[in-house]
């Protein structure tokens, strides 16, 4: 599971989404997390630097997990 989190989201809880990372890790699920820093709740990210790192972690995890 990827789980893309920015620091700024007051829609969701930061902590919850630690806690599911950590669950997720204990139950044997690859997961990987990444938290963004100075973005809100939104799938638009205002950095361009992190909008490409989101689509390289997205082509990655689908090239590695979709076969």
């Amino acid at each position: 599971m990827l789980i893309l989190s920015n620091v700024r989201d007051t829609d969701a809880v930061l902590a919850q989404e630690i806690q599911m990372h950590r669950a997720l890790r204990y139950l044997g699920v690859e997961t990987q997390r990444v938290v963004y820093p100075r973005e809100f709740h939104s799938s638009r990210m205002n950095e361009e630097a992190h909008r490409i790192d989101v689509i390289g972690r997205f082509v990655g995890w689908f090239e590695d997990h979709l076969h």
